[in-house]
């Protein structure tokens, strides 16, 4: 039996044009299926760095802005560490919250791949910024521990100290992510200078340096710990946050 007849019939049944016809159509809706699949959205913890940034973009950026995509919330920025860079200009460390499209085992922001290396724009109330991802992590694959910090705040008002009591906690989702459970209160220091030019280090008669120790829930990403978005080692900043007063202070110690 000839493959294709005198009538140009396939195995003299079927219409080469037909049969042929039929193939591209079944090829058009098996693409169809495979790119018009919806997209499933995940939860991501990523981080981010802008490099030299100006004043104006560091004022404008701030935790708990939200990150816009075709003007629906899509995200949020959960912490933030500033970095000396060139004058008064900032190297920014962001922390996001993001909500991605997943897509053939890739991640996508805005129809931009998400992956260590690449550059990432996104929009925010103000401002868009745009900086290079540094990790990214699923919900699921996100990895914390419960690490002890001790922070320092220098010439402070007495009533901030008043205000930071053992025991008060900050809450996230309805969750205890730090708990002070220690405080050391000393007065502070000031550099008085007598009329003979004399420089003399005396006690502040009301300011006071104060010591917290706080268990805190850090996030690990590689081989660093990370709350707010402040890397966990001594010299960095830290900020808490409890339902009577939000303080920034210095690491001095990581256990």
């Amino acid at each position: 039996m000839r493959i294709i007849d005198s009538k140009g019939r396939l195995f003299g049944k079927i219409n080469i044009i037909d049969f042929f016809l039929l193939v591209f159509v079944l090829l058009i809706i098996i693409l169809g299926m495979k790119f018009l699949k919806p997209k499933e959205k995940v939860e991501i913890s990523l981080q981010m760095e802008l490099s030299n940034q100006s004043a104006y973009i560091a004022k404008n950026i701030n935790v708990g802005d939200i990150i816009l995509e075709d003007d629906e919330k899509a995200g949020e920025i959960t912490g933030l560490t500033f970095l000396p860079a060139s004058g008064t200009n900032k190297n920014i460390i962001i922390s996001l919250k993001l909500f991605a499209d997943s897509k053939n085992n890739k991640l996508f922001f805005n129809n931009q791949m998400l992956k260590i290396g690449n550059e990432l724009s996104i929009e925010l109330k103000d401002v868009i910024i745009e900086g290079v991802i540094l990790h990214i992590s699923k919900k699921e694959e996100r990895e914390f521990a419960k690490k002890r910090v001790t922070v320092k705040m220098y010439n402070q008002s007495s009533w901030i100290a008043d205000l930071l009591r053992i025991g008060d906690s900050e809450l996230s989702g309805g969750k205890e992510i730090a708990k002070i459970i220690d405080k050391d209160v000393e007065p502070a220091e000031m550099i008085v200078i007598s009329q003979d030019g004399e420089v003399f280090l005396r006690e502040h008669p009301t300011n006071k340096d104060i010591t917290l120790t706080l268990e805190v829930v850090a996030e690990k990403v590689g081989g660093s710990y990370f709350f707010h978005g402040s890397e966990l080692k001594a010299g960095n900043n830290l900020m808490l946050e409890t339902s009577s007063i939000n303080v920034n202070g210095v690491i001095v110690g990581v256990e």
